[in-house]
């Protein structure tokens, strides 16, 4: 759950794929930090699987997946 929010921080785009299966994991907490995570980094990449958690039941979730694809690039994908 850390390790997410520090490759975050650090910006680090060869944790993008980590942080997206992250998203997956059966912890909401680690779903959350990796989606705070996605959105410090801000690469488009992570735009497609932010917008599938923000159908989540979490609440949390929704509301930190708007605000990291907002973050997001305007880079061409």
């Amino acid at each position: 759950m850390e390790i997410s929010l520090g490759l975050g921080k650090i910006g680090d785009d060869d944790a993008i794929d980590s942080l997206i299966e992250a998203l997956n994991d059966d912890c909401w907490t680690v779903r959350e930090n990796a989606t705070k995570a996605l959105g410090n980094i801000g690469s488009v990449k992570a735009v497609e699987p932010l917008i599938i958690t923000l159908n989540s039941d979490e609440w949390r979730l929704r509301k930190y997946a708007a605000v990291s694809i907002g973050k997001t690039g305007d880079e061409e994908v």
